[in-house]
């Protein structure tokens, strides 16, 4: 802030967006053999996952996500900060926490709607279930898929929003 300058805003770019989900891409299949060794060992841990995923469930399946958008997007970041936090590696859990501002920009400003809210918890499901099987290779393809879900998603939102922007000019 520069005093009589106003503020100056940066906007989210689809840029920005494909280089957040090629970095959270790249931490979670490096670390992904890495979390299924500690939640083999850590109990407490890998009660936390389960937690976590079922009061996902409960909150979209109520339908509580569209009321309460905040919360559900604080379940999914509780849900990939345990992912990383189980990597025992602090510098990747501050790097995923320093790309939410962006994470949370696309979430909501651009409200992810209910139906990506289901398929995300059905993702997450699959990591989960993956991670107890302590199955590398299903993990290593449900963390893709999720990603890449989730990226698509939020471009196409982003995209339309812009055209409907564009469109009321």
């Amino acid at each position: 802030n520069v005093p009589n300058k106003g503020v100056s805003i940066r906007t989210f770019t689809p840029q920005d967006l494909h280089e957040v989900f090629d970095i959270r891409l790249m931490m979670d299949t490096f670390f992904a053999k890495d979390v299924l060794l500690t939640l083999k060992y850590n109990q407490d841990l890998r009660q936390q996952f389960i937690k976590n995923l079922e009061a996902q469930r409960k909150f979209v399946e109520n339908n509580e996500s569209l009321k309460n958008p905040d919360e559900y997007f604080a379940l999914d970041l509780e849900f990939h900060t345990l992912f990383l936090t189980a990597s025992g590696n602090q510098k990747v859990v501050d790097i995923f926490r320093g790309l939410q501002p962006f994470t949370y920009t696309a979430g909501n400003y651009i409200k992810q709607p209910h139906e990506r809210d289901l398929e995300c918890v059905e993702e997450h499901q699959a990591i989960l279930d993956a991670i107890l099987a302590s199955d590398l290779d299903t993990l290593q393809k449900a963390l893709v898929t999720h990603l890449n879900n989730s990226k698509k998603a939020i471009q196409l939102i982003y995209n339309v929003n812009n055209v409907i922007l564009s469109n009321n000019k």
